[in-house]
C-alpha cells in the first residue's frame, strides 16, 4: 500500500512534455527535465499525497522536509509508473523488433543479452556511465508480456555513493530537498516496469549535483541511442560492413550544418607566429581523408592534429614559425590555444547540434560536451619516458589543457584498461588510476582518434531539434 498518487503521468518520444513534472521536490524536479533536453522524450509527472489535502499543492518543495524513507518510496513510485509509461509508449517498437528477432534466432547467448545502449556523461566535476539493457520478453500466444514470467522485469545497480567529498567519508545526505538516499529508488522503480536493466557508475566525481545530474543526462542519452539503434563504439568511418554502420548511415542527426563552420585565428608573438583556419564541415576527398595543410615545427603535434580531423571531418591548414630553438613549449602551447580559439569561434552558439558523446580507441574512451564550461580531467599516462617523439610528456598535457580551455569544452579521457589491449570492459572504468604507463606514442594518438569520433557526433546537426539547444538551461552561451 502506498500514500502516493502518481497522475498525469506520460512520455512523448521527439516530442513535448504532455504535462508537467511536479513531484514536489524541487531538485528532483530537474533531474526528470534531463529527459527532454537529451533524450528529446517530453515527459510529465504529478505527485499527490493520499494521506492529506494537498492544500499546498502549489508548493514545489511541498514534500521536501519527508523522510529518507518517505521520500525513498515516493521517488520509487514515480519511477515505477514512468517505467509503465516508457514501456507501453517508447520501447514496444523495440520489443517488437528483439522478438521477432529472436524468432528467426537459435543463439541464446544473443538472446539474452538483447539490446544494450552505453553513454557516459561528461560534467566538469563528475562523470557517470550509463548501460541500458533491454531484454527480449516471453510472449502469450495473444502477443502479450507472459505475466507468469520475470523476463520483463529489469533490474537497476546504481554506484553513485558518496554523493560528494562532504562530509568526508559519507557525502551528503540530500541536494536541495531531495534525499540521496532516495536516488537510487527512482531508478529501480524505473527499471522494474520498463523492463530495462539499468546500471549507473560513477567514474570519478565530487560534486554531489554534478553526480546526479551526470547520471539522470547519461541515462537520457542512452535512452535516445537505444531509440535511435545508435552505439557509441562505432563510427560511419569504422567497420564498413557492420549492421551499426548501415544504422549510423541512416540518423537524421548526423548532418554537417548548412552554414558554412569555419574560423581563422592569426596570432603572432615574440615566441610564435601562428595562422590557422579550420573547417568544420569540409568534403573529404576520394580516399576518405580531408584535406589538411598541417605544419607545426613539430611531428608528435602535427601527427595528433591531423588524427584528429580525419576521425571528426574536420579540414585544418596550420603554419607555424615558432622558437623551437628555445625548447617545444611556446609552439605547442599557442597551437593548441589557436586550435581551441578557431574550434569555439567555428562552433558558434552550439544550437541544435548533438552536443554530446563518448568514443573509444583501443583502451581510450574520450567523452566530449561542447559545454562553453572548460575542463578537463584524465587519467592517461604516456610512458615512462621524458619525451614522445619531439615534445615532453608534460606539454602534452599542456596541449590538452590549452586546446580544451579555449574550444570552451568538457573533456574527460578514461583509460578503461590496465594494459593496452582492446576492450570496452566497463568493470574496469572504476579504476581510474590504475592504467600502467603504457606507450606515449600510442595514448597519445588513440586520444587523437577517440576526440576525432567524438568530435564527429558532437558538432553534427542533429534537425529533430530544430535549431534548439541540447539543454535545460536552453542555452550555451553564458
Amino acid at each position: 500500500i502506498t500514500m502516493w498518487n502518481v497522475c498525469n503521468v506520460g512520455a512523448v518520444n521527439l516530442g513535448k512534455p504532455p504535462f508537467p513534472i511536479d513531484t514536489g521536490i524541487g531538485f528532483f524536479n530537474h533531474m526528470l527535465d534531463q529527459f527532454y533536453s537529451h533524450a528529446q522524450v517530453g515527459i510529465g509527472v504529478t505527485v499527490l499525497s493520499l494521506s492529506s489535502s494537498d492544500k499546498d499543492s502549489k508548493n514545489v518543495n511541498r514534500f521536501g522536509s519527508l523522510s529518507g524513507e518517505e521520500q525513498m518510496e515516493l521517488s520509487y513510485q514515480v519511477g515505477l509508473a514512468l517505467g509503465q509509461v516508457w514501456r507501453e509508449t517508447l520501447l514496444c517498437s523495440l520489443l517488437d523488433i528483439s522478438n521477432s528477432n529472436n524468432n528467426n534466432n537459435n543463439n541464446k547467448e544473443e538472446e539474452e543479452e538483447g539490446q544494450k545502449s552505453v553513454f557516459s556523461c561528461p560534467l566538469d566535476e563528475a562523470l557517470v556511465t550509463c548501460t541500458l539493457g533491454l531484454k527480449s520478453t516471453k510472449l502469450t500466444e495473444d502477443g502479450n508480456d507472459d505475466d507468469d514470467n520475470n523476463s520483463h522485469i529489469g533490474t537497476a545497480e546504481v554506484h553513485l555513493a558518496p554523493y560528494g567529498s562532504h562530509p568526508v567519508g559519507t557525502g551528503r545526505t540530500r541536494i536541495g530537498q531531495w534525499q540521496t538516499c532516495a536516488v537510487e529508488y527512482f531508478f529501480k522503480g524505473l527499471a522494474e516496469t520498463s523492463g530495462l536493466d539499468v546500471h549507473l557508475s560513477k567514474i570519478r566525481g565530487d560534486n554531489a549535483h554534478h553526480i546526479v545530474e551526470s547520471a539522470f543526462k547519461s541515462i537520457a542519452r542512452a535512452l535516445r541511442n537505444l531509440l535511435d539503434h545508435t552505439s557509441c563504439y562505432s563510427t560511419p568511418t569504422e567497420n564498413n560492413n557492420s549492421h551499426d554502420h548501415d544504422a549510423l548511415k541512416q540518423l537524421t542527426f548526423l548532418q554537417k550544418s548548412p552554414i558554412k563552420r569555419t574560423a581563422q585565428v592569426q596570432r603572432s608573438t615574440k615566441e610564435t607566429n601562428i595562422d590557422l583556419i579550420l573547417d568544420l564541415d569540409t568534403t573529404p576527398s576520394q580516399n576518405g581523408n580531408n584535406k589538411n595543410n598541417i605544419s607545426s615545427g613539430l611531428s608528435t603535434l602535427d601527427r595528433f592534429l591531423q588524427t584528429l580531423c580525419d576521425h571528426a571531418g574536420f579540414s585544418l591548414s596550420l603554419a607555424c614559425a615558432g622558437d623551437t630553438y628555445v625548447d617545444e613549449h611556446h609552439s605547442v602551447e599557442d597551437v593548441c590555444i589557436a586550435m581551441g580559439q578557431c574550434l569555439n569561434r567555428a562552433l558558434g552558439t552550439k544550437a541544435g547540434l548533438v552536443r554530446m558523446w563518448s568514443s573509444y580507441d583501443h583502451n581510450i574512451q574520450a567523452v566530449l560536451d561542447l559545454s562553453n564550461r572548460p575542463c578537463l580531467i584524465h587519467n592517461i599516462k604516456f610512458g615512462k619516458d621524458e619525451y614522445v617523439g619531439d615534445v615532453s610528456v608534460e606539454m602534452l598535457n599542456h596541449a590538452l589543457e590549452s586546446l580544451v580551455m579555449n574550444a570552451h569544452i568538457t573533456l574527460h579521457l578514461v583509460c578503461t584498461a590496465t594494459d593496452n589491449k582492446n576492450t570496452h570492459d566497463d568493470d574496469n572504468n572504476n579504476n581510474d588510476d590504475d592504467n600502467n604507463d603504457g606507450d606515449g606514442m600510442a595514448n597519445w594518438i588513440h586520444i587523437a582518434k577517440a576526440l576525432g569520433k567524438a568530435f564527429k557526433f558532437c558538432t553534427s546537426q542533429d534537425t529533430r531539434r530544430g535549431g534548439k539547444t541540447a539543454s535545460s538551461k536552453g542555452t550555451l552561451s553564458v
